[in-house]
């Protein structure tokens, strides 16, 4: 099945998204259009229009999990399953998984998801974050930037994402080599994940009684 992607017209070009922050009225600027079609635009000062939880409860957090290399929903799901471990080998194989993850330092699904925070959705509103609603807008923007090579400028256009991929180191890369490496390094981790998943070690350790 062919997908044709949409393209906005002039007029949503020119005369863009406008959002409510705190009684005043911001003006947002036309980024991209998404593979479903959708127009995506950019807050041109992310810091002050963007609504105040979507900024520090989402944007910040999501920074933060980037320059740790691992979702803080990846280390909760840790943290409770080693709960239940009671003797050092459960520990030691727990610890060899979390140590494999943590080296994985290129993942471009934790930059999807601060794109769909950064950038507003033409059917989205600024008032207040739905979090299925972000991970929809995640995997079209990934799909856009899959289609497009990253090719599009309009990717880049939000200074606060430009101000984030500095920090990163990530201005100037090639966004097609960058995923491919990427999703190679996420193939040659689950398969080190398995291979001690399916370890001696780790089939001891499911057998063991817990508290």
């Amino acid at each position: 099945m062919i997908t044709y992607m949409k393209f906005a017209t002039i007029k949503e070009k020119l005369f863009p998204k406008k959002v409510d922050v705190g009684g005043r009225t911001v003006q947002m600027r036309y980024a991209f259009t998404g593979a479903s079609g959708h127009n995506y635009y950019h807050y041109i000062d992310a810091a002050n229009d963007m609504n105040p939880a979507r900024y520090i409860e989402y944007y910040l957090p999501m920074v933060k999990e980037y320059f740790l290399g691992i979702k803080s929903t990846e280390l909760d799901i840790f943290f409770s399953k080693c709960k239940g471990y009671t003797n050092i080998k459960q520990y030691e194989a727990a610890h060899m998984v979390i140590e494999e993850r943590a080296k994985l330092n290129l993942d471009t699904a934790i930059i999807y998801d601060i794109m769909s925070v950064l950038y507003l959705r033409g059917d989205e509103k600024n008032e207040f974050v739905d979090q299925l609603f972000l991970q929809e807008k995640s995997k079209d923007i990934k799909n856009t930037m899959r289609a497009s090579g990253g090719a599009d400028n309009g990717f880049f256009l939000c200074p606060e994402f430009r101000n984030f991929l500095k920090s990163a180191n990530l201005s100037d890369i090639d966004w097609n080599s960058y995923t491919r490496v990427a999703e190679k390094n996420l193939e040659i981790l689950q398969e080190t994940l398995n291979l001690i998943h399916n370890s001696e070690q780790f089939k001891n350790i499911q057998s063991t009684p817990k508290k």
